[in-house]
């Protein structure tokens, strides 16, 4: 049996934990159970071995976006989740472009004499 990594006394966000594996600490984003009882629009994620980049990612993404579920998305915050330079904002980014490209093709493919019954 391996012996446990050392402890750390470093912080950690509300429901970051951290677990050992294989000589050295893991930090998971671990959802309350009654939130994900209640359909919590965030789940549960590894946050990888690395400390800063863990707390990082829980303080500027998941707990924000946590939060907002847990309001109702009355924060004032509606692009929780969103930070440019992230995978998710590239993504968002991506889904936008997908969706306008979409729209463009269906309003081509909208009769000509039908077009003025969508202005708007």
């Amino acid at each position: 049996m391996k012996a446990k990594p050392p402890r750390s006394a470093l912080p950690l966000p509300r429901y970051v934990r951290r677990k050992p594996w294989g000589g050295r600490w893991f930090y998971f984003f671990d959802v309350p159970t009654w939130a994900r009882k209640k359909g919590s629009s965030v789940q549960n994620e590894p946050l990888g071995s690395n400390y800063a980049e863990a707390v990082q990612r829980a303080e500027l993404v998941l707990l924000p976006a946590f939060d907002s579920w847990r309001t109702g998305g009355s924060d004032g915050n509606p692009d929780v989740g969103v930070i440019k330079g992230t995978i998710d904002w590239m993504f968002n980014e991506e889904r936008g472009d997908r969706e306008a490209a979409t729209r463009a093709e269906s309003w081509t493919a909208t009769r000509s004499r039908d077009r003025h019954q969508h202005d708007c």
